[in-house]
């Protein structure tokens, strides 16, 4: 009985000394773009960006039902609207028979 206590006692001290060097490794912040977002949803895609990829990956997969967003749309910065100064010059036709 003494011995086999022993050994319990021996196994959980060298786990709890080997856990520490299993753990892994803390992830970066992501950057993330939420000024198209409601001030809730921004909220809690900042809160899980600050954890990591993969916390933001799973609120992301896990509200996809209600809150249609994709990886994109929260860490890619929105298109510039493009200027009118390279416009066309003048309107093109609105019908296919006008092109001749």
């Amino acid at each position: 009985m003494k011995a086999n206590s022993l050994r319990c006692m021996l196994a959980a001290s060298i786990f709890a000394v080997s856990a520490p060097l299993f753990a892994q490794e803390r992830e970066r912040p992501v950057t993330v773009y939420v000024d198209h977002l409601p001030k809730n949803v921004a909220e809690q895609v900042k809160k899980h960006a600050a954890e990591g990829e993969t916390a933001l990956r799973r609120y992301l997969a896990g509200t996809s039902g209600t809150q249609p967003l994709r990886w994109e749309d929260v860490t890619q910065p929105k298109a510039q609207p493009v200027s009118d100064q390279g416009a066309l010059s003048r309107e093109p036709k609105k019908h296919a028979n006008q092109y001749r």
